[in-house]
């Protein structure tokens, strides 16, 4: 039987046995994960992150983890923040703790104390997979030089004006092409 898991945008998360599978639609697509845990390393002090290089090797060095799904090194804010496959997750994946890593992080040469790491759950289907399909938000912006109240005013004469020319360079080209005798492929009959 099917139990209803999480909700995102009328579309539902349900689980069957051990596997997870979003309904959006009317159609199943299965999700790897249901909640993930997601540490934040903010502690870190600015001798052990020498440089952007080694910030950017490290990042790359906790993609390679197979339980580390995302990973982050802020070189600026001397943070690092790791969404990860935790330990009891029902799930048949690769998993990790918040100790192994912590030893791996002190192996690369940064020791973060275990005091100053947040460490908490993370919904995977609403906050990471639909996020990249239906982002929360879109900001429009206007071209540069005018106002978005102005744009907003002048984006429907310009979108009409824009249809017509492309319109007019498409039957240009098409006369142009019967001219000469080209055809779409570049050869001439």
């Amino acid at each position: 039987m099917d139990a209803e898991i999480g909700k995102n945008n009328g579309n539902r998360v349900v689980k069957r046995g051990i596997e997870l599978f979003a309904l959006e639609d009317g159609k199943e697509y299965r999700i790897p994960y249901g909640t993930i845990k997601e540490a934040v390393f903010s502690n870190i002090r600015k001798e052990e992150l020498l440089d952007q290089q080694h910030a950017a090797r490290l990042q790359y060095r906790l993609m390679l983890l197979e339980p580390v799904i995302k990973a982050t090194v802020d070189f600026d804010r001397r943070s690092i923040t790791v969404l990860y496959n935790p330990e009891g997750a029902d799930n048949r994946l690769a998993k990790t703790d918040i100790k192994r890593l912590t030893e791996l992080l002190a192996r690369e040469g940064v020791h973060a104390a275990r005091d100053g790491v947040k460490n908490g759950d993370y919904d995977y289907y609403g906050r990471f997979y639909s996020y990249a399909y239906a982002p929360p938000s879109i900001t429009e912006s206007a071209p540069y030089g005018y106002t978005i109240d102005e744009w907003k005013r002048m984006e429907p004469e310009f979108t009409r004006r824009s249809a017509k020319k492309s319109k007019e360079k498409t039957a240009k080209f098409r006369a142009w092409q019967e001219k000469y005798g080209v055809t779409a492929t570049g050869t001439q009959s």
